[in-house]
């Protein structure tokens, strides 16, 4: 599908190029598993090359503007009166999917979540999205949930082995090796409260897998993590050990805004380790 795609605009040849010359054999293998879930997300939604990457484009035009118009006020489109109505859900599910494989930025993070050592054990991924995470982590994860305020029956037809929940999640009452907050907490009002629901959430030594955003302004994100130090400080409030940082800075030619996310690694550490003084610098987990 990727193949197909491309044929179609030469500026997403050139991005996709420079992610698989970078690409290490373990990246070449993501890309690989990319394309087929790529293949078979348009398969079941009946939608062509030639129609996925409109959908792509609509989404990117409507983030451009909103990237023109951060740089002049630095405002979210949230925080705008006259905010554009939001994209179609095509359009950002096009926008989530094909960006992993021609933005550098996007496929770093998904890079770094396979790079989390295994065992991953009981996982719950908050979040659906397109369902590329559910793709990535199928055989290594002893079981998944997925928690979502609104999850397409085609993807719960896709993922016939995992356990759907359209409703908010909450740590109250269940247990995990392993919470995934990928792309997720930018998108909530209260961030710091969900972080806690995360580690009530975990078993003793499990691990939260999340990233922050640092000026994207995207149409339904809520909260800019401006600092990372903040960030940490308040997640070791909470509890957490900082096992892995990595910032990972977007890549935009046409309009800088100091735009990037940051790749974590929290661990709710046993007792008797007590809580951590200080969080290491990006390295394996």
């Amino acid at each position: 599908m990727i193949d197909a795609v491309l044929k179609q605009d030469r500026r997403l040849r050139i991005s996709h190029h420079e992610i698989l010359k970078r690409a290490s054999p373990a990246g070449r293998d993501l890309i690989g598993l990319i394309d087929r879930y790529l293949d078979d997300y348009c398969r079941l939604r009946g939608l062509s090359a030639e129609a996925f990457l409109r959908e792509y484009t609509a989404f990117i035009a409507r983030y451009t503007d909103d990237m023109k118009r951060f740089k002049e006020t630095g405002r979210y489109p949230l925080e705008l009166p006259d905010r554009p109505p939001p994209p179609s859900r095509p359009a950002y599910d096009a926008a989530l999917l094909l960006s992993v494989l021609v933005s550098a930025h996007r496929f770093r993070i998904f890079e770094a979540l396979l790079e989390v050592t295994p065992p991953l054990g009981r996982t719950v991924i908050i979040g659906a999205g397109p369902g590329l995470e559910l793709h990535l982590l199928a055989g290594r994860a002893a079981a998944i949930d997925v928690f979502d305020l609104t999850i397409e029956e085609t993807m719960v037809r896709q993922h016939p082995g995992v356990r759907f929940h359209q409703e908010a999640f909450s740590g109250a009452g269940r247990r995990y090796d392993t919470v995934l907050a990928i792309e997720l907490l930018e998108h909530v009002r209260e961030p710091y409260l969900l972080l806690g629901e995360c580690y009530h959430a975990l078993e003793t030594g499990g691990r939260l897998v999340a990233t922050t955003a640092t000026n994207i302004p995207q149409f339904d994100h809520e909260f800019n993590f401006v600092d990372d130090g903040d960030f940490e400080g308040r997640a070791r409030e909470i509890g957490f050990t900082v096992a892995r940082r990595e910032a990972i800075v977007h890549d935009a030619t046409f309009l800088d805004i100091g735009a990037r996310n940051t790749f974590y690694v929290l661990a709710r550490p046993d007792a008797a380790q007590g809580r951590d003084p200080g969080s290491s610098s990006a390295g394996g987990t």
